[in-house]
């Protein structure tokens, strides 16, 4: 056993090492290029925004994804469940303890993954923390520049963020479910699914949906940025049409996310 906990780790070091070690060494030569020119701050700069960028998201990606896996783990069984295929040969799968460990690692490795993922955007977090008005507003909104230029950049990336991190629960609650046989699908003909898990993912689906709701408001703001033909910005039809329209949506999914999440799945 101990050999064999030997390897495993020899095997993930080796791995972490061919994964990070090309750009760890990208890391050190820009490092050195940014002090022989005199910007090693600016470098710096950088570096230190996606450290915490990468920090925050991951541990708010954990945060939200663990409670959610715990949740689907509590609707199995101590024994061993069995999957029987459509010519009725019995599959064994992996126990509650297995299913827990394999999840919980699954869990940390995708929040790592989201977190690696929004450290890119480590200039949109900077310039929107930075921010100072233009004393400018925009005469159909009403929002400064600043708005569309620092503000509306970051709250579509938390959107986006937000809305990863939903469907990164649902998908994996539905298949602890699954696997429990709490949720059982003849798929397309018939998916049924029982009170607890139907909960759970109804309550995931509303959230959803109320970002959705946040993503349809921001869109609103960026009609005003469209290009078109003739001019860049927004057209009478944007402004007394597709505005109009996306605020509808926006309310809509809102009032759709706030509704009773049980019945939200309910067939």
């Amino acid at each position: 056993m101990t050999r064999i906990r030997l390897t495993a780790t020899v095997a993930i070091l080796a791995l972490l090492l061919f994964v990070a070690g090309p750009s760890l060494l990208s890391y050190i030569t820009d490092y050195w290029w940014y002090q022989e020119v005199g910007f090693q701050g600016v470098f710096l700069t950088m570096i230190g925004a996606q450290a915490r960028l990468f920090v925050v998201v991951t541990v708010v990606a954990l945060a939200f994804l663990l409670p959610n896996v715990l949740v689907a783990l509590n609707s199995i069984g101590e024994g061993l469940p069995i999957f029987t295929t459509r010519e009725g040969t019995p599959i064994r799968l992996p126990g509650k303890r297995q299913l827990r460990s394999i999840a919980v690692n699954v869990t940390a490795v995708l929040s790592v993954l989201v977190g690696l993922a929004a450290s890119s955007e480590w200039m949109t977090w900077l310039t929107w923390r930075n921010q100072v008005p233009f004393g400018q507003a925009d005469p159909i909104l009403g929002h400064d520049v600043a708005f569309y230029v620092f503000s509306m950049p970051f709250l579509q990336f938390i959107r986006g963020i937000g809305q990863g991190l939903v469907i990164l629960a649902a998908l994996i609650s539905g298949a602890l479910y699954l696997v429990s046989g709490s949720l059982t699908s003849g798929f397309p003909a018939r998916v049924a699914v029982s009170a607890a898990p139907r909960r759970h993912l109804a309550v995931l689906a509303a959230v959803f949906l109320l970002l959705f709701a946040f993503g349809s408001w921001l869109g609103r703001a960026d009609y005003l940025l469209a290009p078109h033909d003739l001019i860049h910005g927004a057209a009478y039809a944007d402004v007394h049409g597709r505005m109009t329209a996306a605020l509808v949506v926006a309310g809509s999914a809102a009032v759709a996310g706030e509704a009773r999440p049980d019945a939200v799945l309910a067939h």
